[in-house]
């Protein structure tokens, strides 16, 4: 079932995010530095003033949150992140959707993100189109992706 999120999930969102950033181990390499940085500005406080200032949406599965994706009001999906067990099963593409429908009614005609190498091709398959490869030291760490939405 999907929801929209309120600050009161922030405890069990933050949880689904910090499992889910650990399971990208294609994106991390168990390079402890990179899972720091990459959860430094994971706190349950930072979750809460994201859940109210952007349009954010849960998946639950037997009263539990699952899945959690998050934009801004201008169209940038900057969390998206499925608890590992529920990975491959449906719950990221559902939740997307969804987001998607959200809008085509509220006139938002593309959608922008930084893909993490784990995720690109998901978003591909979801009609996402790479704008640009982002590099560091050499090596594509991330893509910057976009999809037009027809309203």
């Amino acid at each position: 079932m999907i929801i929209p999120a309120k600050a009161e999930h922030s405890l069990e969102v933050l949880n689904v995010i910090k499992e889910s950033i650990l399971s990208c181990t294609l994106d991390h390499e168990g390079d402890t530095t990179i899972i720091h940085d990459w959860l430094e500005n994971k706190t349950e406080e930072n979750v809460s003033e994201w859940i109210k200032n952007n349009i954010c949406f849960l998946y639950c599965f037997s009263g539990k949150v699952v899945g959690f994706i998050c934009m801004s009001r201008h169209g940038n999906l900057f969390l998206n992140y499925i608890l590992p067990v529920f990975q491959n099963q449906g719950v990221g593409e559902k939740l997307l959707k969804h987001l998607i429908e959200y809008c085509k009614k509220n006139n938002i005609h593309m959608i922008c993100l930084e893909s993490t190498l784990t995720a690109v091709n998901f978003y591909k398959k979801h009609e996402f189109k790479v704008n640009k490869n982002i590099i560091e030291n050499e090596k594509t760490v991330a893509y910057e992706m976009l999809l037009h939405i027809n309203v």
